[in-house]
């Protein structure tokens, strides 16, 4: 059954659905996943109650949901090669534009990414590098502040029909919902374009 907003797992809620996602994860097969993210999953209490949190309103049970997404998210991460995303690794020309960049906080101390739609337009970038570009970011931050939320901005300051790329909005959203648990804080749009605001 659901759970409830921000009701974190009991200690033996939170033993049951890491035994369950490492016999899970035995089950499937070690090859299906990257060691240091099955390392996490045994040892910190902090990520798997990320997941335990951010599964609370599915209609299943909240262990079951939760132990899902750990093994989506792990296969995801293993699939997608998240350990081979680096600095150096990344087309440097999307660092000199700065389409996605960090600085500052929001009104909770979290970091904020921003993704300045205005200077990205569709189809100049080649896709799989720009969500490279963008894991990169998230990994980071994951690092930089130990697991805290972070707010993402969609900077649409002088955006028209050319910078609106679905593909990777639905991305930037996706990777969130899907596979980064309780890493979203808000997700704010500065001056959203009329083309949007129908």
């Amino acid at each position: 059954m659901p759970g409830k907003e921000g009701e974190p797992p009991s200690p033996q809620q939170l033993r049951d659905l890491r035994e369950k996602a490492l016999n899970k994860i035995a089950e499937v097969g070690a090859g299906s996943f990257l060691p240091e993210d099955v390392s996490k999953i045994a040892k910190s209490d902090h990520y798997v109650t990320r997941f335990w949190l951010h599964v609370f309103d599915l209609p299943g049970d909240q262990t079951d949901e939760a132990c899902n997404m750990i093994i989506e998210t792990l296969k995801w991460r293993k699939s997608f090669g998240v350990d081979r995303v680096n600095y150096d690794a990344i087309n440097p020309a999307l660092f000199d534009k700065g389409t996605v960049y960090s600085h500052n906080r929001d009104k909770d101390g979290k970091r904020l990414l921003t993704f300045w739609v205005g200077k990205h337009e569709k189809g100049k970038e080649n896709m799989d590098e720009l969500k490279r570009y963008f894991v990169y970011y998230l990994e980071r931050l994951e690092r930089e502040e130990k697991g805290d939320e972070i707010t993402i901005v969609f900077d649409c300051r002088n955006a028209g029909l050319k910078n609106m790329d679905m593909e990777f909005i639905q991305f930037i959203i996706g990777v969130f919902k899907d596979y980064y648990p309780q890493m979203l804080n808000y997700i704010l749009v500065f001056e959203m374009p009329w083309v949007l605001n129908a």
